[in-house]
């Protein structure tokens, strides 16, 4: 794995754990990297469904896991396609 893939890694991990999340919440939980790559990688995963992003007001964004780790996702009752007949 990546070192970029297993920092994303983790942070899906802590906004999991914790979300939702405000940025400033999850920046203090990664303080040995730079905001820019925080930023960079929340980004990048919002825009990839891993994330979603919501502004709560001027300057505060709570974090939580976005579409793609849906519950429907996850639900061990769900059927998956490749499995149906």
């Amino acid at each position: 794995m990546r070192e970029q893939e297993a920092f994303e890694f983790s942070v899906i991990e802590q906004v999991s754990s914790r979300a939702p999340i405000s940025f400033d919440e999850l920046a203090a939980l990664f303080k040995s990297h730079t905001w820019n790559r925080l930023f960079a990688a929340t980004d990048r995963l919002s825009r990839e469904g891993a994330l979603a992003i919501r502004r709560v007001d001027r300057g505060t964004y709570l974090i939580s896991l976005g579409p793609r780790f849906s519950r429907r996702a996850h639900d061990p009752r769900a059927v998956s396609p490749r499995l149906s007949a």
